[in-house]
């Protein structure tokens, strides 16, 4: 289990740092005149969250299906109210900028919301495949 999660979090990474990039050459030769002070943030923010998926899944047991769902309800729940206080701190902070880091940020969040499923419905799928071996080895 934590070789196919170490796995999933080089995938993550690899991803994240690919998607970091294309958006930052998007908005850099799409939309020159669409500047989004402090970039590097959305895609961080992003990563970070996933190392925390990982990091938690790569301690959850296997045997009880229930606290997994739970684990990846309240990281949902977590990234939500994070990405409320990022938006309205950049609101605070650089209010005649906030249109183009919002809509980026927006962008980013439906994208990683795509990725984050992929992820969870692959780890549940690691986890169903494992639990029958745990249940063996407890016999």
């Amino acid at each position: 289990m934590k070789k196919a999660v170490n796995r999933l979090l080089m995938l993550h990474t690899v991803l994240l740092f690919f998607l970091g990039v294309a958006g930052w050459i998007i908005l850099r030769f799409l939309f020159p005149g669409m500047e989004v002070k402090l970039y590097f943030i959305i895609p961080l923010f992003f990563y970070l969250i996933g190392v925390v998926l990982f990091w938690r899944f790569g301690k959850v047991s296997v045997e009880n299906p229930f606290k997994t769902t739970t684990l990846y309800m309240r990281i949902r729940v977590l990234k939500v109210l994070v990405s409320i206080v990022i938006i309205v701190l950049y609101w605070v902070l650089n209010k005649s900028g906030f249109r183009p880091f919002a809509m980026t940020f927006a962008a980013f969040y439906l994208i990683y919301l795509v990725w984050e499923t992929a992820l969870f419905l692959k780890l549940e799928k690691l986890i169903k495949n494992n639990t029958p071996k745990v249940q063996q080895q407890n016999k």
